[in-house]
Formats: C-alpha cells, sequence, structure tokens
C-alpha cells in the first residue's frame, strides 16, 4: 500500500489540514516575533520545527505522486538524521555562540536597535545575571542601573563608574562589585555610583552621564574600556551615528544570518568555508578593513565624553582593563595605539593600564594563578576577582593623582 493510500484510508483529509494548519500558524507566529525583536526570536524549538516542515512538504510532495514508497522511506531515514544531528549539536552545545550557551536564544552580531538610547534595565525592578555557573539577583534604581539609588551630596566626592558587565559585576554578588568594593575601601567621604550594563560600551557613556550622571556633579568618571570594546561592540554596533531620534540602531548582518541561526547543521558548512559569527562573517582582510574605518568613530565617542567632562569640569580616569586571556599571555590581543595617541592629547583623561596591576596582584611570576579570580567557563571575575579589581583601580586613583593616598578627597577646582 502506497503512503498516499495509507494515509487516505486510515487518515482523513482533516489530518493534512491540522497538520498544514499547525505549520502555518507556527510560522506565522515565528514571522511575527521576528518583526518584533529580530533574530532574537530563534530558540531551541526554531531549530527542529523547520525540519519536521521540511521532511512533510517533500513527504506531501512524493505521496501525491508517482514516486515509490522506497523513496518515502529513504526520506524519512534521511530527515530523522538531520532531525538526530541538530539534536545532538544542541545538547553538546557545539557551535553555539556564548550568548545561546548563557541565555538559550540566539543574539544576532549585527541589527540591533532600541528605542532606549541610555541602554539600561526597566526602573525599579529585579533581572538575573545568570549561567550554568552562577545566578545571583539585580534590583535596578529608579534610572535603570543596577545600584541603590543615586543621591546627590554637596559634602562628599561623588565618583561614577561607567562600563560594562565587569562594572556591573556579572558573576558576584551586588555587593561584591568592583564599585561597591571600591566604595568601601575609599570611606565615608566618597560615593561611588555604579552605571555600569551588562554589554555596555563606550558608545552608551555619553548619553549615560549627558542625561543621569549629569544630574549628580561628580567629581570623577571611572570610563572602563578593553579591546572586545572595541574589536567586538564598536565594529558590530557602530559609533555615535547608531543613535537616531527614535533611539539606537545597528548595521545590518547579512541576509542569509537567518539560516545560520535557525540551524547548527547549515554553521558546520559555513564554518566549515571559513564564515564564522565570531569574524563577524567577514573574511580576515575585510574586518581589518573595518577596524581601520572604526578608529576614528571610536576617538569620536572619547572626545565628545572630554567635551562634556570639560565643560562640567569632571576629571576623567580611563582603566583599560584586559580580559582573561590577556593577563595569561601578558599583551593585548589587539593593538589600540591609534587611542593613545588621542589620550596623550586630551588633558581631561587620565590614563591606566590595569594589566600589570593584576599580574603583580595575581603573583603570577611567583607561581599566582589567573584562574582564582575568574569563573571557568564563563569568564568574568568571581567576587575574588572584584576585590582584587577594587583595589587596582584604587590605585589608579592614586596614581593619578584624582585622590590624595589617605583619600582625602581633592578639591573639585
Amino acid at each position: 500500500m502506497s503512503l498516499q493510500s495509507f494515509l487516505t484510508k486510515n487518515f482523513p483529509i482533516p489530518l493534512w489540514s491540522i497538520i498544514t494548519l499547525f505549520f502555518l500558524a507556527y510560522f506565522g507566529w515565528e514571522i511575527y516575533w521576528y518583526q518584533q525583536v529580530g533574530l532574537l526570536f530563534v530558540k531551541w524549538h526554531t531549530h527542529i520545527i523547520p525540519l519536521f516542515f521540511l521532511w512533510f512538504f517533500f513527504w506531501t510532495f512524493l505521496a501525491l505522486t508517482s514516486f515509490k514508497i522506497e523513496y518515502q522511506y529513504s526520506l524519512g531515514a534521511i530527515m530523522t538524521t538531520f532531525i538526530l544531528i541538530e539534536l545532538v549539536l544542541i545538547a553538546t552545545g557545539f557551535n553555539k555562540t556564548y550568548i545561546e550557551n548563557r541565555c538559550g536564544y540566539y543574539q544576532s552580531i549585527y541589527d540591533q536597535k532600541s528605542k532606549d538610547v541610555l541602554r539600561v534595565y526597566l526602573p525599579n525592578l529585579s533581572h538575573r545575571l545568570k549561567t550554568p555557573e552562577y545566578d545571583f539577583e539585580r534590583m535596578s534604581n529608579r534610572f535603570g542601573f543596577s545600584d541603590l539609588e543615586f543621591k546627590f551630596s554637596k559634602t562628599k566626592t561623588i565618583i561614577q563608574t561607567y562600563g560594562d558587565s565587569f562594572t556591573e559585576g556579572d558573576g558576584a554578588p551586588a555587593d561584591s562589585s568592583y564599585p561597591s568594593h571600591l566604595n568601601r575601601i575609599l570611606g565615608e567621604n566618597y560615593i561611588v555610583q555604579n552605571y555600569g550594563i551588562c554589554g555596555n560600551d563606550p558608545g552608551f557613556y555619553p548619553n549615560q552621564f549627558n542625561e543621569v550622571g549629569i544630574l549628580f556633579n561628580p567629581s570623577i568618571l571611572i570610563l572602563s574600556y578593553c579591546t572586545l570594546d572595541f574589536t567586538t561592540d564598536v565594529m558590530s554596533r557602530g559609533g555615535l551615528e547608531r543613535f537616531t531620534k527614535y533611539g539606537y540602531e545597528t548595521k545590518k548582518g547579512p541576509w542569509w544570518e537567518i539560516i545560520y541561526a535557525t540551524s547548527y547543521i547549515s554553521r558546520l558548512f559555513f564554518h566549515a568555508a571559513g564564515i564564522h559569527y565570531n569574524n563577524f562573517f567577514l573574511q580576515e582582510n575585510e574586518k581589518i578593513e573595518r577596524y581601520k574605518m572604526l578608529e576614528k568613530k571610536w576617538n569620536e565617542i572619547f572626545i565628545a565624553i572630554a567635551k562634556m567632562a570639560e565643560k562640567n569640569n569632571t576629571k576623567i580616569l580611563l582603566i583599560k582593563k584586559p580580559e582573561r586571556s590577556e593577563i595569561y599571555q601578558n599583551k593585548y590581543q589587539f593593538n589600540l595605539s591609534f587611542f593613545d595617541s588621542l589620550i596623550s592629547h586630551t588633558p581631561v583623561f587620565h590614563h591606566f593600564d590595569m594589566l600589570p596591576s593584576y599580574r603583580r596582584l595575581m603573583k603570577l611570576e611567583s607561581g599566582g594563578s589567573v584562574a582564582d579570580y575568574y569563573w571557568v567557563k564563563d569568564g568574568h571575575h568571581n567576587p575574588k576577582g572584584y576585590t582584587l579589581m577594587a583595589q587596582i583601580v584604587k590605585e589608579a586613583l592614586e596614581e593619578t593623582k584624582l585622590i590624595q593616598n589617605d583619600f582625602t578627597p581633592k578639591p573639585k577646582n
């Protein structure tokens, strides 16, 4: 008995209609969410159900034609194999991106947009900094930053810390972020406010300072930056041109990224061809060319910050933060010398390279271990690492003479 005869005899036409309607409803739902959130709509089921749809489509085609039943069996074997491979890739995490491993969904390295030019959390709500290794709750204040309510003071020196997940304190309880430790180290004459946001980059600092930070008349801004801010975040988001009157919007990715996002099997072929998420789907020469073009955009971000600081008589400490691998290797993975030139010609900037201090305080020359200060898989500091980071930032404030060694506040000129 052919498949067509079997289905006709045992399953009336409504079964075909139900299956067809299911797939149409499912794809309509996915298209809706794609329009709402872009490739964030990709979840585990987005990798599997399209394969069942393809199976159903070709099965229907074969059933309605004169192809032999053997072709239908072969199709079943092939599609079952594809589905099993996809399930194995999902289960093992092979070829998953960092965000997929951490959060369970795909996030495009391009095509980001929001009406929120500050890029903050919803005010006065809790959120979780969660990976398979840890789970810490945060409460945002009324401005959407992971800190207690910001307060104005005429008698204390206000220091504001801007940065990404290492400033927010991803990987530790809220009271163990480096700004929290720094606040305790410096004592009662200082207030340290935490403006760190996971996934932040320097492009958001001007808006965050101009819209919120400036309200508290800070004496010092501590701006954290790292090579990944340039080679990953600004690479994918661009410079200040990302901001529009409607919010911010980054450049578009390749049209076929949706195939890469929805199919782990397709990634095997993309990677074999040298096309990889971590390389922005670019060839090496294309990536280097884009880096060169972005140097000016990077500098424009910090020029804007410097102008605002000068206007408000606020000093800036730039801290260059190494990644874990860079501490191991005792060198940075990307040359930011073009930025060093801008720093040296901008009086408002005080600069501190944290790499030597990390290696010294970790005692790497005498048997110390970098691993003691980081989560094994995730790569963020653990609480011990943030304690160390706060010590280094305190050294930076002293060495650049932004504060006195006895922590006596320097007057705001």
